[in-house]
């Protein structure tokens, strides 16, 4: 830190360490080194008039700014020594610009008396009036007797286009052991969370890159701390995103001992709201997210309707978040296949039209997975007759150009819909469409033997292809 950001100036003093004389010369006193009763004067005073210099000791993205004034005093003997201090700090500002934290107009006043360290007050206001502020108390001495009180009211402890939160409530910071508690309570007076439409992908943690250092993980915290707050949800938090929109309340204990991942106990309801799938808005009837220790794994009990139609599907939710449980429902009860086409159409499934097919297999793979999809899969081949009706990867093979070998750039390469009838022993006719382009192909498949078989299809990419295959034990 450059000196003229940091001054400091120190004075000791002790008659019976040595004088100086008038030359201005050290003179060491006569009687040797100094007893317990030998008296001392120190006195220290700092000014550091601007703090945004201290900004790299900080973690990363974090900001300060203001200035500080301290000064410290020592008087009495080595066996009874009296302190006197005062800190003081001005224009204190604290900003995490990735997070839309920003607080400033920040005061600071400390004391220092014999053993006493008494915070006055530590105030920060954000720039909607949110104000923090701290104060209490610690003997240096007892570390066990240090008590600090946290008080914030409509704070916006997050401020961001896709994040946005605002508190109010009280916390004690107190000595725990060989670290710190902070317990109390907090509730929202204001929060707004809206989730990415997409993902933004990024590497897994076990991936090397060469030439690029191994990021390290973050340090722990010099004074581990321990974690007992209850938090209040309010009336005003919501949750939108990816189709999603909900009014969300309840109330949560969050518990964390020193240096571990947090937990929490309690459950969270959707007061109003709904999701949007398909084109279809399914109203939230019941949500329910209940957590017992884990934070990253709630319970779900969640059930989504389609409403104003004859028949009323929905999709019901339980498990846990990380393992799911999806399955349909209507009133009054159907088939799944049937569920499936009033929730995403509208209407029955008998009588399906032009790409309506596709769109029911996309939607249930994507609400119900690949193994819950099966089933409606089968209910709907059935209904149309067909032998086969299912979703997967093109079964595209390397096609004759100018006598290379070259791999197929159709887009079937993709996810497809697959439709097969088997017209007579050994004949069989398929369809596939793609469900992320317009790429389509009509294959007609021969086994005349065992090992021999000849296929021709006829799309982008037309071909004849024998195959030969032999199996092996």
């Amino acid at each position: 830190v450059s000196p003229q950001r940091w001054q400091a100036q120190a004075q000791l003093r002790s008659a019976h360490l040595g004088r100086l004389d008038a030359n201005g010369d050290w003179r060491p006193a006569a009687n040797g080194l100094p007893n317990s009763q030998s008296p001392l004067r120190l006195a220290v005073n700092a000014d550091a008039p601007d703090l945004a210099a201290w900004a790299t000791w900080l973690p990363p993205g974090m900001r300060v700014g203001g200035r500080l004034a301290a000064n410290v005093s020592l008087e009495g003997s080595l066996a009874t020594p009296r302190w006197r201090g005062a800190l003081k700090g001005e224009a204190l500002a604290l900003s995490r610009p990735a997070d839309g934290l920003a607080l400033e107009n920040g005061q600071l006043r400390a004391s220092l008396q014999d053993e006493l360290v008494k915070l006055d007050t530590f105030s920060l206001r954000d720039r909607q009036g949110g104000e923090l502020s701290l104060s209490g108390q610690a003997n240096w001495r007892r570390p066990d007797s240090a008590q600090f009180t946290l008080n914030v009211r409509k704070l916006a402890a997050l401020s961001h286009p896709s994040r946005s939160l605002s508190v109010s409530g009280q916390a004690q910071l107190r000595q725990q052991g060989s670290g710190l508690l902070l317990s109390g309570g907090f509730t929202v007076d204001q929060g707004r969370i809206t989730l990415p439409d997409s993902d933004t992908p990024s590497l897994g943690d076990d991936v090397v890159i060469v030439g690029r250092p191994r990021a390290e993980p973050d340090a722990p915290l010099a004074i581990p701390v321990a974690v007992a707050l209850d938090l209040d949800l309010g009336e005003q938090f919501r949750l939108s995103g990816k189709g999603l929109d909900v009014k969300l309340a309840g109330r949560l204990r969050l518990a964390a001992d020193a240096g571990q991942a947090p937990r929490a106990t309690g459950a969270v309801r959707v007061v109003s709201g709904h999701y949007a799938a398909y084109g279809q808005r399914l109203d939230i009837s019941r949500g329910v997210l209940t957590f017992v220790r884990r934070l990253d794994d709630p319970g779900l009990d969640v059930l989504a309707v389609r409403k104003g139609l004859s028949v009323e599907p929905g999709v019901e939710i339980s498990g846990t978040a990380q393992a799911p449980r999806v399955q349909l429902v209507s009133t009054p009860e159907l088939p799944d296949s049937e569920k499936l086409a009033w929730l995403v159409l509208g209407r029955s499934a008998t009588a399906l039209r032009g790409g309506e097919t596709d769109l029911l297999f996309s939607a249930a793979s994507t609400l119900l997975g690949s193994s819950g999809a099966l089933g409606i899969q089968q209910q709907l081949a059935a209904r149309l007759g067909l032998d086969e009706l299912s979703v997967g990867a093109a079964s595209n093979r390397p096609t004759v150009q100018s006598s290379k070998t070259v791999a197929s750039r159709n887009p079937l390469d993709n996810q497809v819909v697959t439709l097969g009838k088997r017209l007579a022993s050994g004949l069989y006719l398929g369809y596939e469409q793609s469900l992320t382009g317009v790429g389509q192909a009509v294959k007609l498949t021969w086994e005349w033997s065992r090992q021999w078989s000849m296929v021709l299809r006829a799309g982008e990419q037309s071909a004849l292809d024998v195959v030969y295959g032999r199996g092996f034990d």
